[in-house]
């Protein structure tokens, strides 16, 4: 309950007003816990159901035995439906394979028949050591594929979203060679593609491609060939930056 007001507040949570109810004691699923869940849905009209952690409302049932996982969490999905509201079910990936190329309903812990009842799979993946970026694989029947950046606010308390991720992670790539571009000038470096590539370690293809976008994009200016290589420019204050 600590825990529960602290974040609250950081999220800025009306706490007296807000439409929320915390429950730290629940029955089991297998024990008494659907019914009653149907029992408070009767009563108090939610939209949305948050189970924070599945593991703990499935109690002792073996959550490597296909079949009663299917028979535990079918009739849950059966409410969701019936009732029209979401269901969020929190559970953990496979320890070991967390990494940023996985899939959220592959990783599942345990058995795989959880994925197969639910509609959709949210998957959170963060690079081992790095605790301020974060990546969120949505998949599901009824959803278009995405990758979204995220990006922990601390002030808040919350992962924000950064957008699609392949294009924050263009827009980063982006800025790292706009700003190679300007350290070579500043280094009286003439500023090539391969030394673009070198400064920033990207791929010289990708240099290449990104040199293009912000060529069209009158960021940066394409020069004469210099030798076999050719020269780009940065734009700054409206004016390409040269070497002096």
């Amino acid at each position: 309950p600590a825990r529960l007001k602290d974040r609250s507040i950081k999220q800025g949570l009306p706490l007296r007003e807000a439409a929320i109810t915390f429950e730290t004691r629940f029955k089991n699923l297998g024990e008494g816990g659907l019914n009653e869940l149907v029992a408070e849905l009767t009563v108090t009209d939610y939209s949305l159901i948050v189970i924070d952690t599945l593991s703990r409302f499935l109690g002792n049932a073996d959550q490597m035995d296909a079949a009663k996982m299917t028979s535990l969490l079918g009739p849950l999905q059966s409410l969701a439906l019936q009732r029209g509201i979401a269901i969020l079910v929190v559970d953990h990936h496979r320890k070991g394979n967390a990494g940023m190329g996985d899939d959220p309903i592959d990783d599942l812990w345990n058995s795989t028949a959880k994925a197969a009842i639910a509609d959709n799979a949210i998957g959170l993946y963060r690079e081992r050591g790095n605790r301020g970026e974060a990546l969120l694989k949505v998949r599901g029947r009824e959803v278009e594929a995405k990758d979204l950046a995220l990006k922990w606010d601390r002030d808040f308390c919350t992962w924000q979203c950064l957008g699609d991720a392949d294009e924050v992670r263009e827009d980063t790539n982006k800025g790292q060679v706009y700003q190679a571009l300007i350290a070579l000038v500043k280094d009286n470096e003439i500023p090539t593609t391969d030394k673009v590539a070198a400064f920033t370690e990207l791929d010289r293809g990708n240099v290449s491609r990104i040199l293009g976008q912000l060529t069209d994009e009158n960021r940066v200016m394409r020069g004469m060939k210099h030798g076999r290589e050719v020269p780009y420019w940065p734009i700054v204050n409206g004016s390409p930056l040269k070497i002096e």
